[in-house]
């Protein structure tokens, strides 16, 4: 029998496929790709890669973030996280959700499934699954699984072009075995500039809080995510283009060899 990692991948490509505009689904296009990278205290810590390609009628937002944390003892090991969130082009609406975490040689799984009025929640771990229902709240639903960032460039893209001073988000939080589902608020600040890197851009603040935790964000006048940070923690992520790959050197052309005749 398959596991739960093979079912939720086979279900969330064959809800891509159906969404998705028949003319378009063999063929989608990247809109968008880049990095995210996690500082703690101003130190780089972590890196997050991520890819968003559309499929017409639904968007597919794919990340893994990478990082080394240490165990019980202090020792360190890699740790990587993947992700796939599929969501509705025009309103940013969730569709599907999979995340695969790899640490010590041990894969956790989690999956939503959402339905009309119910969603089922999955999760794996050592090869053991388990899977819940729950009564799905009402409206747009956004997910935040730790520490995949992209999470929060979803939400914020859903808000681009919109003029509000304060809205309700509802959030599906993860956690080992649990969904929780706070409401949080998202509050438009004023506008501001960010520098990043060397250029100095035009940014929309945003300030997130739920019960237990408040971010501020802020976007490009597309609605994509440029900063986050969390004062409390000294915590920031920023958005990085992702470095060209390098060229191959050339060849060194060779030289002609000439005769003298004597």
């Amino acid at each position: 029998m398959r596991n739960l990692s093979s079912v939720l991948a086979t279900a969330l490509l064959a809800t891509l496929m159906s969404a998705a505009a028949p003319a378009r689904a063999q063929t989608p296009t990247v809109a968008d790709s880049g990095m995210l990278v996690v500082y703690d205290q101003d130190l780089p810590v972590a890196r997050e890669e991520f890819v968003w390609q559309d499929f017409g009628d639904s968007l597919i937002i794919s990340a893994t973030a990478r990082r080394t944390l240490a165990d019980d003892k202090g020792e360190r090991h890699a740790y990587e996280k993947g992700m796939l969130v599929v969501v509705d082009s025009r309103d940013f609406g969730l569709l599907r959700y999979l995340s695969n975490q790899t640490f010590q040689g041990q894969t956790a799984v989690r999956g939503i499934l959402p339905g009309d009025t119910v969603m089922t929640y999955y999760t794996e771990f050592g090869g053991t699954g388990n899977a819940s229902r729950l009564v799905q709240p009402p409206g747009r639903l956004f997910v935040i699984d730790t520490p995949m960032f992209s999470l929060f460039d979803v939400l914020v893209r859903s808000l681009a072009g919109k003029d509000f001073t304060t809205r309700r988000m509802q959030l599906l939080v993860t956690s080992t075995d649990t969904l929780s589902m706070p409401i949080a608020t998202i509050t438009r600040a004023e506008p501001d500039t960010l520098l990043i890197g060397d250029r100095r851009l035009p940014a929309q603040h945003y300030i997130l809080v739920d019960p237990s935790v408040q971010f501020d964000l802020w976007a490009d006048t597309k609605g994509r995510l440029l900063r986050l940070s969390h004062l409390g923690s000294g915590m920031r992520v920023e958005r990085r283009q992702p470095a060209p790959p390098a060229k191959p050197a050339p060849k060194p052309a060779l030289r002609k060899r000439t005769t003298v005749k004597r």
